[in-house]
């Protein structure tokens, strides 16, 4: 004889984890299913992120129009570094003492903005980095 027994329960899995993007987007693939096993690092969906790709190629265009910027700086530098020197090098009474520290800061001033420009670059290529390695982790 057998006797049927009906007890409430309930099943849960051993590991549990919580799983975040690390960017807004929408699922493109998946690449796993519910139940199956999955190792360390492995892929489980492709993400697909127009808002981070449209950032990125803003901040790639912001970086180009930097670096163009630095080269025009450069360029102004070197000019007015230039113009200094033959002013600086002018026999005495020739050209006034005012002239020669006004182009003495304008080549400092020159310099000073080369140096902000190299800056702005360099911000600007972090930003990029930032981006790009969003943009690799969609997986």
């Amino acid at each position: 004889m057998t006797q049927r027994l009906v007890l409430p329960g309930e099943t849960a899995a051993w590991y549990d984890s919580k799983i975040y993007a690390r960017v807004n987007g929408y699922v493109k693939k998946w690449l796993v299913d519910i139940g199956d096993h999955v190792s360390n690092g492995e892929i489980l969906a492709l993400i697909e992120t127009p808002e981070l790709d449209a950032q990125l190629q803003a901040a790639r265009a912001k970086l180009n129009a930097a670096q163009a910027e630095v080269s025009v700086k450069q360029a102004h530098a070197d000019f007015a570094k230039s113009t200094y020197e033959r002013w600086r090098s002018s026999p005495q009474g020739v050209v006034s003492e005012q002239e020669r520290e006004s182009k003495k800061a304008a080549s400092m001033e020159a310099e000073s903005d080369l140096v902000a420009s190299r800056a702005q670059v360099a911000l600007d290529q972090a930003d990029v980095d930032r981006l790009t390695s969003l943009t690799d982790s969609r997986r």
